[in-house]
């Protein structure tokens, strides 16, 4: 049968992020995004099937006598999990233990070894792609109400709150201490060839720029903190996460530019010339020229003591970044994945002082 295929040669290693470069929806059209981000549409996923007990699909018969099959809301899931049984026949990914959520689905789908076609599709034994897939939804919320997987989780999200209020006390600190402040968010990615090596190396290069401060004054003199967080994507391979601080009564100029410059200097380290850099301030300038202004908080920009607002959009740039880490334990085999810095006043920008 066409619809069937032993999953058993991938192996569960290889399972972890198949489906993270499929967005949910109703076709073949998939957009791709960040890899964290689509593994947090794979938890939104997993947390609505734990929270009802209803199947997907039911059998009954209508008016007529006819048996048909009646679709839940949890139909809608059907082609995101077709699409991922497919798709990891075709792709093969280490395996990174990122999300809980994540791993109980695919753990429930290597099990079970199916690809999925069609939910009225007979399958043997009487069965039909619904029952299966009802079966899929059960396997799921087993594994997830196991006591291992929620001490698990409780411990995550345990770290995770950590996180966020230690990148809060290192914000609230800066903000008490300058009237004004330039905050500016960039990702740092990296040449494949370091990208896809270590976290180590990959730190290494980070640090290596954090302490080059000094050195450029040009571009740094007006840096007064930042925070850094590692993540890992199948496409980028590691890369970061950043918010960099600048004293807002002498930078001249906004956020765009001096994130180009902290962008442009990152880029200028590697001279094989892949390196690369996202700079959020030019996302929000350009969203807010379409009038996006919820979307256009992401990058910050200028913050004066006094505007609530601002800060709220700060700390929730922040927990934005705290929010994904419930993928991404923060100790993990890659070492510490986030830190944060602060330049002493008096004091010009350079080597992070040791403790």
């Amino acid at each position: 049968m066409d619809a069937v295929c032993n999953l058993e040669n991938i192996g569960p290693s290889n399972i972890h992020r198949a489906i993270a470069v499929q967005a949910i929806q109703s076709t073949h059209n998939w957009e791709l995004f960040d890899e964290l981000d689509n593994l947090l549409y794979i938890e939104r996923m997993v947390k609505t099937i734990i929270t009802t007990d209803k199947a997907a699909f039911t059998w009954m018969r209508d008016k007529r006598g006819r048996i048909i099959l009646k679709e839940s809301r949890l139909a809608l899931y059907f082609n995101l999990v077709k699409s991922a049984a497919n798709y990891l026949i075709q792709q093969q990914y280490p395996e990174q233990n990122i999300s809980l959520h994540a791993d109980a689905f695919f753990a429930a789908l290597h099990q079970q070894g199916f690809l999925y076609n069609k939910p009225n599709n007979p399958c043997g034994d009487d069965l039909y792609e619904a029952d299966l897939f009802n079966q899929l939804l059960h396997d799921i919320r087993h594994r997830c109400s196991s006591p291992d997987f929620q001490n698990e989780l409780r411990q995550r999200g345990e770290l995770a709150t950590r996180m966020y209020f230690g990148m809060v006390g290192c914000a609230r600190r800066l903000i008490k201490r300058h009237r004004k402040l330039l905050v500016i968010r960039l990702d740092f990615y990296l040449p494949p060839s370091i990208a896809h090596s270590t976290a180590e190396s990959a730190k290494a290069h980070l640090k290596h720029f954090l302490d080059n401060r000094r050195g450029n004054p040009g571009i740094f003199r007006h840096g007064v903190g930042y925070i850094w967080k590692l993540e890992h994507g199948a496409d980028r391979g590691f890369h970061f996460h950043c918010v960099f601080f600048l004293n807002g009564s002498t930078a001249k100029g906004n956020g765009v530019y001096w994130g180009n410059q902290y962008g442009a200097y990152w880029k200028s380290r590697f001279p094989s010339g892949d390196a690369g850099f996202h700079n959020c301030n030019q996302e929000k300038f350009e969203k807010a020229q379409k009038g996006q202004y919820r979307q256009a908080r992401i990058g910050v920009g200028k913050l004066i003591y006094h505007d609530t607002r601002k800060r709220q959009h700060l700390y929730d740039a922040l927990a934005y970044l705290a929010k994904k880490e419930q993928l991404l334990p923060l100790k993990s085999k890659w070492g510490n994945v986030w830190s944060c810095g602060e330049v002493p006043p008096g004091e010009k920008p350079g080597p992070e002082r040791r403790q």
